[in-house]
């Protein structure tokens, strides 16, 4: 990927679908191109190893705001390096084969998507997550998981605007929360729309419940 050190100035990147296993020096994405505000590596076939070399760097694309890792391979321990990376705002990893240690180590993002990830009740309870690690995330992407209840660790959540709870199990009442802007609750298992509670949540903008039984 020699390619990409002519390209100093650009400032977002979109690699998705692209198959990247084969390419040499990959991590030229990250250590060539500090300009970077937006990079999409949407399933490119990326692991651990790929990543892996990037633990210990405090300079990765240090102006990132925008950086889409989602449906790659990435299996068992995940690199932290994403840590360092102050201006970074959106992270999505979904699909990752979750463990529950990444929940303690994902800094606060203001959007987050962990989409697809196998996430079960008890890692999203307090005794997984803590709730300040969490404290300054706005939109937050849960759908496709195996959440058959709401995580209660989101309740205090003041700054949440935007929350995707579709392709769950969830069928009991949603809590107030009054800051909440968008709520997507499709394809969940309430049995009648009176279940999700929606006269408590009057302060709602936009609400999706299609889909349900």
């Amino acid at each position: 990927m020699s390619w990409i050190s002519g390209l100093s100035s650009l400032k977002s990147l979109d690699l998705s679908y692209v198959n990247l296993r084969k390419a040499q020096n990959r991590d030229m994405v990250f250590y060539m191109m500090s300009s970077l505000v937006k990079l999409s590596l949407s399933e490119c076939g990326l692991t651990n190893v790929d990543l892996g070399t990037l633990s210990n760097a405090s300079t990765i694309l240090s102006n990132i705001k925008h950086l889409d890792l989602g449906y790659n391979n990435f299996k068992g321990q995940f690199p932290t390096f994403f840590q360092n990376m102050t201006s970074l705002e959106f992270l999505d990893l979904s699909n990752f084969n979750f463990q529950p240690f990444l929940l303690s180590i994902i800094g606060s993002f203001p959007k987050l998507s962990l989409s697809n990830c196998r996430l079960l009740d008890m890692h999203l309870s307090p005794t997984h997550l803590n709730s300040t690690t969490i404290s300054n995330i706005r939109h937050l992407d849960l759908s496709g998981n195996l959440l058959g209840r709401f995580p209660s660790v989101l309740i205090n959540m003041s700054t949440l605007l935007s929350l995707d709870l579709s392709y769950n199990k969830l069928s009991s009442s949603v809590p107030i929360m009054l800051n909440l802007r968008m709520l997507d609750l499709s394809l969940n298992n309430f049995k009648q729309i009176e279940d999700v509670g929606i006269w408590r949540q009057c302060h709602l903008k936009e609400l999706r419940v299609s889909y349900n039984q």
